[in-house]
């Protein structure tokens, strides 16, 4: 029911003069939508443009240009980034604190993406740690957590996780842990430190809204570890590990009323499902058919549920 068929009714039965209804009408036709959410988007694709732009342009030219003035100019673009936030941005806070402008976060994200380059140039091209080359990764980690705290950067602090899950992923390689299980384990223990900072994040009252930044991270490093533990030759421990925690994501879903936990949840949980069922069939055409009936049957609930959510929210 439109907002000018509920007018025409009161109208007709007289609860409401048609002039004023003429009026609402008008103000429902000229009524400003925001486009704060596009914008953002925008900024966001050219911010991930412009470092891919300057990844290819010290890949394709560092030879011509020589490794100071390829490192001289990637930490200005940082320097410049980091004192441009200290100049604009205000003062901190332990709860959300509104950027200044719109591309203030974006400009932030930016120079970190440039150290990030930067601290991986010098490394590859002067081994300033030498054979533990892996640390400019948890210097990153830490120097890019510690703006996004400052600032309150949510993708500062994204890119810094990132950071630490590779320099985590990379001990377990330099330790010649090379098998599936040891990454595996590095998926869970990573998952759980992520989730025991969302907790953390909450509990202490200090920037409280990056509980999803490590609630993202969390559930997908843990269900993803336990998803791939379904196709080893004993998958039912890890099966049940995945049921567990797919209903604990649900069930925080449901407590906190947001619905990409659910999604999370029904999307790992359904593969989890298909790789233990369809580990021993051989008949293709049975496969075939389980998946297109299976598919539409987990499509029409989260659907369902997406209602549901935005009913209740």
């Amino acid at each position: 029911m439109t907002l000018d068929s509920i007018l025409d009714r009161m109208t007709g039965s007289g609860t409401m003069s048609p002039l004023l209804a003429e009026s609402l009408k008008g103000l429902e036709a000229e009524r400003p939508f925001s486009v704060h959410r596009e914008l953002q988007a925008l900024l966001y694709l050219g911010a991930i443009l412009i470092a891919a732009g300057l990844a290819a342009t010290v890949k394709a030219y560092f030879d011509l240009l020589g490794p100071w003035t390829v490192l001289g100019g990637l930490v200005a673009v940082f320097a410049g980034s980091v004192a441009f936030c200290f100049k604009r941005g205000g003062g901190f806070g332990r709860g959300a604190v509104r950027p200044p402008t719109l591309v203030f976060d974006y400009v932030l994200y930016l120079g970190c993406v440039a150290w990030g380059l930067a601290a991986a140039y010098a490394e590859t091209r002067f081994h300033l740690f030498g054979g533990a080359w892996k640390t400019h990764f948890l210097i990153s980690s830490a120097l890019f957590a510690a703006l996004a705290y400052r600032f309150d950067n949510r993708l500062v602090l994204s890119l810094g996780l990132c950071s630490l899950a590779a320099w985590f992923g990379l001990q377990l390689q330099g330790l010649h842990l090379w098998s599936s299980e040891s990454y595996r384990f590095f998926g869970l223990v990573f998952g759980t430190l992520a989730a025991l900072a969302a907790y953390l994040s909450v509990r202490t009252e200090l920037k409280s809204h990056f509980q999803d930044v490590y609630g993202n991270f969390a559930g997908h490093f843990v269900l993803a570890s336990l998803l791939s533990g379904t196709a080893t030759r004993d998958p039912y421990l890890y099966f049940a590990g995945l049921l567990a925690a797919c209903g604990l994501t649900a069930a925080h879903a449901v407590r906190s009323r947001k619905f990409f936990y659910m999604v999370y949840a029904v999307f790992y949980g359904y593969l989890g499902v298909c790789s233990v069922l369809l580990r021993n069939m051989r008949e293709i055409g049975f496969i075939l058919l389980y998946f297109i009936v299976s598919s539409l049957c987990v499509g029409a609930g989260l659907f369902y549920l997406a209602r549901r959510f935005k009913e209740e929210a």
